[in-house]
């Protein structure tokens, strides 16, 4: 079934190979522009293969793996759950990979 040449002009209108050239010349140039951008982008940030190790308190534990206080110690004295670092004084913290890592574990035994 033939359409009315009507509903073609606007189609050929837009594709015309002068129209056509203009917008491949300015999607390269874009493309360029962008792959620069992202080399240059790349050298000055940092990989993420050297993330900086980090540290999380109590709560932050606590909202992560959502047990009790009693719950999360029952566990580290058991061995089944990351233990803590002293940092000095009254502080302890728990190293983010550590607490990902049983996480992780924990999903995958399911």
């Amino acid at each position: 079934m033939e359409l009315p040449e009507r509903q073609y002009r606007p189609l050929l209108a837009d594709t015309s190979e002068n129209r056509t050239t203009k917008s491949y010349s300015t999607l390269a140039s874009l493309i360029e522009k962008i792959c620069h951008q992202d080399s240059v982008l790349l050298s000055v940030v940092p990989s993420s293969n050297k993330a900086q190790p980090r540290f999380l308190r109590l709560p932050e534990v606590l909202n992560l793996v959502g047990v009790t206080r009693s719950t999360l110690y029952r566990w580290m004295d058991a061995g089944t759950f990351p233990k803590q670092i002293s940092v000095g004084g009254n502080t302890v913290v728990w190293v983010e990979s550590a607490v990902t890592a049983w996480m992780e574990d924990q999903m995958a035994s399911r």
